[in-house]
């Protein structure tokens, strides 16, 4: 089964991919980031580092959304909006933006690909 991941990477997002990443039974075909448990920059860095430091580098990452479309986010927790304790990842996030490559991969497959969101889903809505 293909899987595209949708995530504000944090702690909890970080064991998902690995655990998606390494389930014989899925495919995980991409990861967009969105803003969400911390400023895009920190859970793109935060996605990157996991994938990377997990044995997933091959898998393709798309930044998304830099702010939520109201501009409102609940409080954060004294957990959240902090770089996880991983290397600096080398690998880099693909050019395209995260809801353009949705809209490009879902118009043009007829492959059956569950989106899997598991931050703020500010990619999706836009």
């Amino acid at each position: 089964m293909k899987v595209i991941m949708d995530v504000d990477t944090g702690g909890d997002d970080a064991v998902a991919m690995l655990m998606a990443g390494h389930a014989p039974e899925l495919e995980l075909v991409a990861v967009t980031v969105v803003h969400g448990n911390a400023a895009l920059p920190t859970t793109l860095r935060n996605t990157l580092a996991t994938l990377e430091a997990g044995g997933l580098a091959s898998v393709p990452v798309y930044a998304g959304a830099e702010r939520a479309l109201q501009d409102r986010l609940p409080p954060r927790g004294v957990t959240q909006g902090r770089e996880l304790s991983l290397p600096d990842p080398v690998m880099t996030p693909q050019e395209k933006h995260a809801v353009d490559f949705l809209i490009g991969y879902y118009m043009g497959t007829t492959d059956e690909t569950i989106l899997m969101p598991i931050g703020p889903m500010t990619n999706i809505g836009l």
